[in-house]
């Protein structure tokens, strides 16, 4: 198993910009994960720029999704099937880490936006308002 899948496995999600990598959450950073995460960084980095080419070529190394994540999937589906009229649906879930949304696009696809705790208040309604608004392409959110 790759490092990187092996990292995934611990919630951890990587971002390349050149040499530079983001690891988030931070909260899931132990020492011990930071020492493999230094020692394998060119090895992570390699492994981020294939994904990034097969991602662009159309060849997909595609991860299962959590029962959390299929029900989700499922439900947005749902709606959009219930609904014909409708050409965008979505779903929420507050995690530790933030707001999950569950998106589904009327012949396009499905996906998840992670939003992290710290830029989201899942107690205010502006916040559940922006986004609504981004969902539903009425402008910057």
């Amino acid at each position: 198993m790759s490092v990187v899948a092996q990292l995934r496995k611990h919630g951890l999600r990587f971002s390349a910009a050149g040499d530079a990598l983001r690891v988030e959450p931070r909260e899931a950073l132990t020492d011990e994960v930071r020492a493999i995460i230094r020692a394998k960084k060119p090895d992570i980095l390699r492994e981020l720029a294939a994904e990034t080419r097969e991602r662009q070529e159309g060849i997909y190394d595609v991860t299962p999704l959590s029962a959390f994540q299929e029900a989700a999937r499922q439900e947005v589906l749902a709606r959009l099937a219930a609904n014909p009229n409708v050409q965008r649906a979505f779903v929420n879930r507050i995690e530790d880490e933030g707001v999950v949304v569950t998106l589904a696009v009327r012949d396009v696809g499905t996906c998840e936006l992670m939003m992290p705790a710290e830029r989201f208040n899942p107690e205010s309604l502006g916040d559940y308002w922006a986004l609504v608004a981004c969902i539903r392409c009425e402008g910057k959110a």
